[in-house]
């Protein structure tokens, strides 16, 4: 298991005020922080970590969302609880989590940026989860 929120929270800071990975290389964004579905408690751990480092930072936060539609939502519950600034979060790969445009809609409402990147990704069958059809590159930019 993870190490406790507090000591993931002083990793993450120390990543972006000193280096990442004992070298002088500073992260810019804490990020792409990965969920799945469900999430998972190691998950939740990591994303409470986030929310407080970022509260401490002011920096922005890349999530790459777990392959339900209610994925997105839900990290950004926990990132709220836990004192995130969702507006400056970045939902990443939403052209292939939420389909449904009055869904996308709502969750926008949420006010964190929508990341829809995963152009030239063109498919019949994601492979990730076969009950997807993947929008083409024109549907993406309808959407």
């Amino acid at each position: 298991p993870p190490p406790p929120p507090h000591q993931l929270t002083d990793v993450i800071v120390g990543e972006v005020l000193r280096g990442a990975d004992g070298t002088d290389i500073r992260c810019g964004v804490i990020g792409e922080i990965g969920t799945s579905w469900p999430i998972t408690d190691s998950e939740r751990k990591v994303l409470v970590a986030t929310a407080h480092a970022q509260a401490q930072l002011g920096c922005p936060v890349i999530i790459h969302p777990g392959r339900n539609p209610a994925a997105p939502a839900q990290v950004v519950r926990i990132l709220q609880e836990a004192g995130g600034d969702i507006g400056k979060t970045v939902m990443s790969h939403l052209d292939r989590t939420i389909f449904d445009h009055g869904e996308l809609l709502e969750f926008a409402q949420h006010g964190c940026y929508l990341e829809y990147d995963l152009f030239g990704t063109e498919m019949l069958n994601y492979p990730y989860d076969l009950t997807v059809d993947m929008p083409s590159d024109s549907q993406r930019v309808q959407a």
